[in-house]
C-alpha cells in the first residue's frame, strides 16, 4: 500500500535565509493511505474519491480491457497484481453474462477520447467497469458483490467506499 503524510503544519525557511525561493524542508501531521482523502479511516457506507493519477499508459491504450491495462488501473487502488486479475476476471464475466463484451471496450475508449489526460480519474474508468454491479447508493460496488470475492478485507473496503464519479 502507498503511504503519503499530510501535513498539518509545514516548515519552512524563508528564501531570505537561503538565498532563494522558500524551501519545505519538515512537515508534521499523519501517515494516511494514498487513495484516502480524508483523515481517518472510511467508515462503512462512506465512500472517497480516489487520488491516484492514471498511469499514461492505461490512457488510451491500444487494448483498453486487457490484463496489462486493467492491472495499471487497478495499481492506483493498491490492489495486486493477483488481486486485479482476479477482479477484471470476475468484472469481464459480468459484461460476458449479459453479452456486451465489446460494449465495455467501446465505453471505455468513448471515455478516452472525452478525458485524454484522464482528468476524470481512474474513478470514472472503474466505473465503466464496474457498470453491471452499480448498487446505486454513489458507491463503485457494494460490500458483499460476489465480484469482490477472493479480495483482501482491505481492498474489498477500498473499493466499496468508492464513490461513483461517472454515471452511465
Amino acid at each position: 500500500m502507498s503511504w503519503v503524510r499530510f501535513p498539518s503544519a509545514p516548515l519552512q525557511i524563508s528564501g531570505s535565509q537561503l538565498g532563494g525561493e522558500p524551501e519545505l524542508l519538515a512537515s508534521t501531521g499523519d501517515w494516511q493511505p494514498a487513495f484516502s482523502d480524508s483523515a481517518r479511516p472510511l467508515l462503512r457506507g462512506e465512500t472517497c474519491l480516489l487520488t491516484s493519477s492514471i498511469p499514461l499508459n492505461a490512457l488510451d491504450a491500444a487494448a483498453p480491457t486487457s490484463r496489462s491495462t486493467f492491472r495499471l488501473l487497478a495499481g492506483c487502488i493498491d490492489a495486486t497484481n493477483r488481486e486485479a486479475d482476479m477482479l477484471r476476471r470476475a468484472l469481464l464475466t459480468q459484461w460476458a453474462d449479459r453479452g456486451e463484451p465489446h460494449d465495455l471496450e467501446h465505453r471505455l475508449r468513448s471515455l478516452d477520447r472525452s478525458d485524454p489526460d484522464g482528468a476524470q480519474g481512474v474513478e470514472a474508468r472503474l466505473a465503466i467497469w464496474f457498470s453491471f454491479v452499480d448498487p446505486g447508493d454513489g458507491r463503485l460496488v457494494s460490500e458483499n458483490d460476489p465480484v469482490l470475492t477472493g479480495l483482501s478485507n482491505e481492498l474489498q473496503h477500498r473499493l466499496a467506499g468508492t464513490a461513483r464519479r461517472m454515471q452511465d
